[in-house]
């Protein structure tokens, strides 16, 4: 299931990455968050449509964990976690 911000902007905004892409982030996240209004970002390696790039990407779900909300590449999630481990 997906928001109408998903598919009137986001999808659009991020072209190369697929519901089905967002789907298996959601399945098999290597990081979860809940945001302070509940939302729930999850954090995992996805692949754009054309096979062209692997990176980490964010995919926001509205609290019940399952609709998508957005999904967007995210490049500084590698240095984020490398804080926090720090």
């Amino acid at each position: 299931m997906t928001t109408p911000y998903y598919r009137e902007k986001s999808r659009f905004n991020h072209p190369e990455i697929s519901e089905a892409t967002a789907r298996a982030i959601i399945d098999d996240p290597v990081h979860v968050e809940t945001q302070d209004d509940g939302r729930v970002r999850y954090y995992g390696l996805g692949t754009f449509n054309d096979g062209s790039v692997t990176m980490y990407m964010r995919v926001v779900t509205t609290s019940d964990g399952e609709t998508i909300l957005t999904a967007f590449p995210d490049s500084s999630f590698t240095r984020k976690r490398r804080r926090e481990t720090d």
